[in-house]
């Protein structure tokens, strides 16, 4: 449902939020071709990207993007599951190694994998989800793009993989360095015990969002609020984004 509504989607937080210059792609190579136009305009922007072309391949990730002054191009893919996962690593791969040929030198690449995503079939809406929080917290953004640039690195951070940092891959762990919102759907109770030890008081967050929200709601409480048990216990929060997102579309 999400990936045939994604263009709407797009549009209407693209014509709502100021300078959001969010996009959509059904394919690496329709992104990595815009990315030629966009570097032209020195804005910056988010996209919703599918990862690999590959036949039944249809993962999204969301990419933040920065065209500095310098004509150098640095992006930050925000993963919301496992980039190192088998189906997802290989697209993650074949992006550098395209946008190395289009850009030479003057891009930088960088994943954060957020682990926060344990199902098959959320990746649009997390991504999406992902796109706008990058924008949201767009002042942190533009520091890590400035590492990126400059070092090639994210605050010194260590990569995942020393094995795919030397095919230009540089994955990091989104625990370690996304703000709490980036949680705020997690499906699982150890993945929100994991960012608070990274980041002591992350879960005490308030991560509250939409018109109707005056009250606080920390992250650890949304957790709960949208608890369910079934095989296992997780969290349904990204249903009420889901459905928050469809009423937005509507209404625009």
């Amino acid at each position: 449902m999400e990936i045939n509504n994604l263009p709407h989607l797009v549009r209407s937080y693209d014509t709502r939020l100021n300078n959001l210059n969010l996009r959509c792609y059904d394919s690496p190579h329709e992104f990595v071709q815009d990315l030629h136009r966009w570097r032209k305009t020195g804005l910056p922007c988010r996209a919703v990207v599918r990862l690999d072309e590959e036949a039944g391949r249809w993962h999204r990730v969301a990419f933040d993007v920065r065209n500095h002054e310098s004509g150098h191009t640095s992006i930050i893919a925000l993963e919301p599951a496992s980039a190192l996962n088998p189906q997802h690593m290989p697209g993650f791969v074949k992006m550098r190694q395209n946008l190395a040929t289009q850009f030479g030198k003057n891009i930088s690449f960088a994943v954060i994998e957020a682990e926060a995503q344990k199902s098959k079939d959320d990746c649009v809406l997390f991504s999406l989800d992902y796109a706008l929080a990058a924008y949201q917290e767009r002042n942190s953004f533009d520091e890590w793009h400035k590492d990126l640039r400059k070092k090639g690195k994210i605050q010194k951070m260590r990569p995942q993989n020393s094995y795919l940092m030397g095919l230009g891959v540089y994955v990091l762990c989104g625990i370690d360095l996304l703000p709490a919102n980036f949680y705020k759907h997690a499906h699982s109770r150890r993945t929100i015990d994991q960012l608070d030890a990274a980041q002591p008081g992350a879960s005490d967050t308030d991560v509250r969002s939409g018109r109707s929200a005056r009250y606080k709601e920390s992250l650890s409480s949304r957790l709960e609020q949208f608890r369910v048990e079934r095989e296992k216990s997780y969290s349904i929060s990204i249903e009420a984004s889901r459905a928050r997102k469809i009423r937005h579309a509507l209404e625009s």
